[in-house]
């Protein structure tokens, strides 16, 4: 099975918050002290999914990492700045994505 992106679904939910915990307990990229609960991301997942795109990469059916993106302020000047994130499994830091 040869690498691919798409969009996520609320089943990667899980795997989401295994690959962002790692950055929640051990990285000072999210802010978080703990990491958020698998519900959470769920609710993540419907909620700014809606709006923005998430999306994961998987290399031989295992999600490796994902991005995503969400509104940056609720102010009207904003409406078309986001800010996205990028998170990637322990062990595939800096492996480049290939296609």
């Amino acid at each position: 099975m040869s690498p691919i992106m798409r969009f996520t679904k609320v089943d990667d939910a899980k795997t989401i918050q295994n690959i962002h915990s790692l950055y929640a307990m051990e990285k000072p990229t999210t802010f978080e002290i703990t990491p958020p609960s698998v519900s959470r991301i769920e609710n993540q997942l419907i909620q700014i999914g809606t709006h923005y795109p998430w999306l994961v990469y998987e290399d031989h059916g295992e999600v490796i990492g994902y991005a995503y993106a969400c509104q940056y302020q609720t102010r009207k000047a904003y409406r078309w700045s986001v800010d996205v994130a990028v998170y990637v499994r322990r062990g595939r830091f800096r492996k480049g994505i290939v296609k």
